[in-house]
């Protein structure tokens, strides 16, 4: 039976939640090439040769996580920062580039006066944990290598 190695293919029903017990993934199955850095690497780490059908429960600290909630990211702004014609809203998630990197803002509060936003990630801050269960394991194809994703 093939396992978790770097350069297979890896199907995976997941499960997230935080301490709290707060589900914050189950959506679609997972599926990438292991040993890409397409996932979190401790999740990747975790999942390293498991086989089909096996269940594993992986627990992921801040750190290799998402990493700390930093209260520097939170930062106010005055509304003519932001470009015009955006309607701010909390809750909103805004886009922004900083030495060629495109990082998410997150609106927390819309005043008159100024704007609060938060470049943490959601997820900063919190120990996660992965109850996951193998669904399929396979040698990735070489397209699949070269283009660095799974087909299909």
């Amino acid at each position: 039976m093939i396992s978790v190695t770097d350069n297979t293919v890896i199907t995976v029903d997941y499960v997230a939640t935080d301490d709290a017990g707060r589900r914050i993934d189950d959506g679609e199955p997972m599926r990438y090439i292991h040993g890409r850095q397409q996932i979190l690497p401790a999740l990747e780490k975790g999942l390293s040769g498991a086989t089909v059908g096996e269940h594993r429960c992986i627990e992921l600290p801040p750190d290799e996580a998402y990493g700390p909630r930093l209260e520097r990211l939170v930062f106010e702004a005055p509304p003519d920062y932001f470009p015009k014609g955006i309607e701010l809203k909390p809750g909103q998630v805004l886009r922004t580039r900083h030495q060629n990197r495109e990082f998410p803002l997150r609106v927390v509060e819309v005043e008159a006066d100024r704007v609060v936003v938060d470049g943490n990630h959601p997820l900063a801050g919190r120990t996660l944990h992965f109850d996951c269960r193998v669904r399929s394991v396979r040698p990735a194809t070489a397209a699949e290598l070269r283009n660095n994703r799974p087909e299909g």
